[in-house]
């Protein structure tokens, strides 16, 4: 369903919903509720109140999602990639965030969203530093959430109430902004977070980035993924325990992945900075996909390359640097070959510096 379907079923009748003769098929009391008849003045003034902010979010979000759609396809023209792949980017967004939407469309969802979120602010609540939001939690209803959220998206919110919304995001997504599946091709936002329009800008471009480069080398995404699944399926297995386990081809391949993987997630990171993200890469999260100490030096350097320049330029030199390292893969390729390549990116990175 999508936001536009969303929004015409809230602000809906009865009779453009197909109910106006379903009462007769109730219960006396069913039929009453669902008239309104059992409805006090303050429990109908809360469901009208809730309905009209869930309006309000939906029109934010309809909005939003227009504005991003028409920066990735500019965006999509700068790394010369498919303006049809914007639009599955688009049918993954609204899927996410309806997704989202949805986990708290009933009280009873509000309700078991609240009790996981206490349980983690109860633990959290035992450091001495840490904010206790447990009554704030405690308190909250269906209506205060879609209010918070509208809230935090437009506009300031509280310090306590960023805190809430980042237990809900845990709760809901183990506290991730977004992703992208590089074998599905698939991206996933999440709402259930602190961050406003802006940082929700800078989430979808960092990810748009990964699927943009992605797309440009479809071949070597597919392998560096299948490389990655079989070194973790024989680590789980005990096979191989690390790279000294490895033979020297499958060390020099797993090398190369690693440097793949740490230009793919700089160049993601660094697209982020446009959109006001200023956020460094956690390298260390990075453990089981590369060296944190290669990914920081590949970003360092990417980063001093790229300052000051506008996007479009660094959408190129995006598309160019990461297609020349992936286009040089090969499957029998040497560790002198590999350190070659490695120079000559180096060396690419530093002419783009320079270039006036």
């Amino acid at each position: 369903m999508s936001f536009e379907q969303l929004n015409k079923e809230i602000k809906a009748t009865p009779e453009d919903l197909g109910l106006e003769n379903s009462s007769n098929d109730l219960e006396p009391k069913e039929a009453d509720i669902l008239s309104g008849e059992e409805l006090t003045p303050e429990e109908a003034r809360e469901i009208m109140e809730t309905s009209e902010k869930e309006i309000e979010l939906l029109d934010i979000l309809e909005k939003w999602t227009a504005e991003s759609i028409a920066e990735m396809k500019q965006r999509a023209k700068h790394f010369e990639i498919d303006e049809s792949i914007v639009n599955e980017i688009k049918d993954d967004i609204k899927q996410s965030l309806e997704r989202d939407f949805y986990r708290i469309i009933t009280e009873e969802d509000v309700e078991e969203l609240k009790k996981s979120s206490l349980n983690i602010a109860s633990k959290l609540a035992e450091k001495k530093d840490e904010l206790d939001v447990r009554s704030l939690i405690e308190k909250i209803s269906q209506k205060d959430i879609i209010d918070l959220l509208n809230r935090k998206l437009t506009k300031e919110i509280s310090t306590e109430e960023e805190r809430v919304l980042d237990i809900f995001s845990y709760v809901n997504e183990g506290g991730t902004l977004g992703t992208y599946d590089r074998r599905s091709g698939k991206i996933d936002i999440s709402l259930f977070n602190s961050k406003n329009l802006k940082e929700y800008m800078g989430t979808l471009m960092h990810e748009f980035t990964h699927k943009a480069l992605s797309e440009m080398v479809p071949e070597i995404t597919k392998k560096e993924t299948s490389f990655s699944i079989i070194k973790r399926l024989r680590q789980a297995t005990g096979e191989i325990k690390g790279r000294k386990d490895m033979t020297d081809k499958e060390r020099t391949q797993d090398l190369f992945f690693q440097n793949l993987i740490a230009i793919n997630e700089s160049l993601a990171y660094l697209a982020g900075k446009y959109y006001g993200s200023e956020k460094e890469p956690p390298y260390n999260s990075y453990l089981d996909k590369t060296h944190p100490g290669l990914f920081k030096r590949i970003y360092d350097q990417i980063n001093v390359a790229t300052d000051g320049r506008s996007l479009t330029d660094f959408d190129h030199f995006a598309a160019r640097l990461y297609s020349s390292f992936a286009n040089s893969w090969k499957e029998d390729m040497s560790q002198e070959d590999l350190k070659e390549i490695v120079i000559s990116t180096m060396k690419e990175i530093n002419k783009f510096k320079n270039e006036s």
